[in-house]
C-alpha cells in the first residue's frame, strides 16, 4: 500500500504540472499569468549509476511568463529527509526547466521517497521521488526532453560536452567588484550542427552559458550578457564560436551583498554539464 501512494503521488504531482502547463497557455489570454503564481517543483526521474546507487533528478515549473523568484534554503524551499539544503536551487526563471538538480541515493534506498517543498507567492507544492521503474531515466530520454524546442537531431552515443572552470570553487569579492569566469568547454562534435543555415538556431553545436542559480538574481550582470533561460536558449541566431582552446571569459558584477551561486553550463545542442562557483559578496560600493 505504502507503495501503491508514493506512485498516487508521483503521478498527482505530474499531472499537476501537465495542468498548470495547459492552464496557463490559453490563448484566450486571462489564463496567462506574467507574475504572482507559485513555483511547482518537479521529479524528473532517477538515473541507475554504475555502484548501485541512485540519482534522484529534479525540475521546475515556474508558472509566471515573466516572474522570475529568488526562494532561499528554509521553510519555503526544503527537501526532506536529511538536510533542508540538498543542493536545490533558489534562483527561479520562468516557465518549465528540466533536469536542475541532482540528489544521490544508496543502493538500499529500496521504498523511500525525496520530498522537495517549495512556497512561493503563497502556494505551497511538493515534488515526491521514488525509484517507482516508470520514472527510470537515461542521456536519451533527457536529449529528448531538453531537445523539444530544438532543430538539432537526436544522436546515439553523443556524449554530454566536457567543461571546467578555472580558479577557486569559492571566491570572495567585494560590492561592485567585476569577477573574472574563465571556463574551458569541449565537445566530442556529436551531433554535428546542421548544414542548412536555416536550420542553425542558438542550440546548434557547442557554447557556453552563466546563470545565477542560487541568490537573488536580479542583483547580477554579467558581460557579455548571457542568455535569460538556461535550459531554453532564445533567439534564431546560433551562438558566437567556440575558440580553438575552449576558453571563454565572462564577468560578473553585483550590485547586492551576499551568498550566491553562479553556474556554468555546456551545451552541444541536445546534453550538457555543468560547474558552479560560490561567490560571497561583501561590503559597500
Amino acid at each position: 500500500m505504502a507503495g501503491g501512494r508514493r506512485g498516487d503521488r508521483c503521478r498527482t504531482a505530474s499531472l499537476a504540472v501537465a495542468l498548470a502547463l495547459a492552464a496557463t497557455i490559453t490563448t484566450g489570454g486571462q489564463a496567462i499569468f506574467d507574475r504572482g503564481q507559485n513555483v511547482v517543483p518537479v521529479y524528473e526521474g532517477w538515473e541507475a549509476n554504475p555502484d548501485g546507487s541512485f540519482t534522484l533528478v529534479f525540475g521546475y515549473l515556474n508558472r509566471n511568463y515573466k516572474e522570475h523568484l529568488h526562494v532561499p534554503v528554509g521553510d519555503d524551499n526544503f527537501l526532506e529527509p536529511g538536510s533542508l539544503d540538498q543542493g536545490q536551487p533558489t534562483w527561479f526563471f520562468n516557465r518549465r526547466h528540466r533536469f536542475i538538480f541532482r540528489i544521490t541515493v544508496p543502493p538500499d534506498f529500496g521504498d523511500s521517497e525525496v520530498v522537495w517543498t517549495l512556497t512561493a507567492n503563497g502556494r505551497t507544492e511538493k515534488a515526491y521521488a521514488t525509484l517507482l521503474p516508470d520514472y527510470a531515466i537515461d542521456n536519451q530520454m533527457i536529449a529528448f526532453d531538453g531537445n523539444a524546442v530544438s532543430n538539432t537531431r537526436l544522436t546515439p552515443g553523443n556524449e554530454p560536452p566536457t567543461i571546467s572552470v578555472a580558479g577557486e570553487s569559492s571566491r570572495t569579492v567585494r560590492l561592485g567588484e567585476p569577477l573574472l569566469l574563465s571556463a574551458v568547454i569541449g565537445d566530442d562534435g556529436v551531433p554535428a550542427p546542421p548544414t542548412d543555415e536555416a536550420l542553425r538556431n542558438s542550440r546548434s553545436g557547442l557554447s557556453l552559458t552563466w546563470f545565477v542559480y542560487r541568490g537573488p538574481g536580479d542583483a547580477v550582470a554579467f558581460d557579455p550578457e548571457q542568455v535569460v533561460y538556461p535550459y531554453f536558449l532564445p533567439g534564431p541566431d546560433p551562438p558566437p564560436p567556440v575558440p580553438a582552446d575552449g576558453k571563454l571569459d565572462v564577468r560578473a558584477w553585483f550590485s547586492r551583498p551576499g551568498r550566491y551561486v553562479l553556474r556554468a553550463m555546456a551545451l552541444d545542442g541536445v546534453l550538457w554539464s555543468t560547474r558552479d562557483v560560490t561567490v560571497t559578496v561583501n561590503g559597500v560600493q
